[in-house]
């Protein structure tokens, strides 16, 4: 890798990483040994600042994951309460087909029973008169 400075060499001691030549080129370019450490400082500083602001957008990034979790799962138990609501209407509504089906068949009954009847009276009727006017006959016919 090759930094702006010209570095090729990365060096890590003790877990700090160090660029041997960055400082070299630093130094011939740029001047005492003290501006490297005020820059590489500074540098550190930037880094860490920019570290603690991703780490408060993570973090926040994180609670919004976990509210959003926690309300998906509220809204999914609330559809598995809406789910279970509508399978007891939908059981509620094949009931009451079923009891509109019986009632529509014994109307159905009923009103051929009725249809029935009404011939049977007319039958009554027609026969009744028949007798009313045998009655009215003259004795000797």
């Amino acid at each position: 890798m090759v930094c702006k400075y010209g570095c090729l060499d990365v060096f890590n001691w003790s877990g700090i990483s160090f660029q041997a030549s960055f400082m070299r080129n630093y130094l011939n370019n740029k001047g005492s040994y003290q501006d490297f450490v005020q820059f590489t400082h500074s540098k550190r500083q930037t880094l860490m600042k920019t570290l603690g602001e991703n780490k408060k957008h993570a973090d926040a990034v994180n609670n919004l994951v976990t509210k959003a979790n926690a309300r998906a799962k509220h809204l999914m138990s609330l559809i598995a309460g809406h789910e279970t609501e509508i399978q007891k209407l939908q059981t509620s509504l094949q009931e009451e087909n079923n009891s509109l089906k019986d009632l529509l068949l014994k109307r159905t009954n009923l009103m051929e029973t009725c249809n029935e009847n009404t011939r049977k009276i007319k039958q009554l009727e027609l026969q009744a008169a028949s007798f009313e006017a045998y009655k009215t006959l003259p004795a000797n016919m």
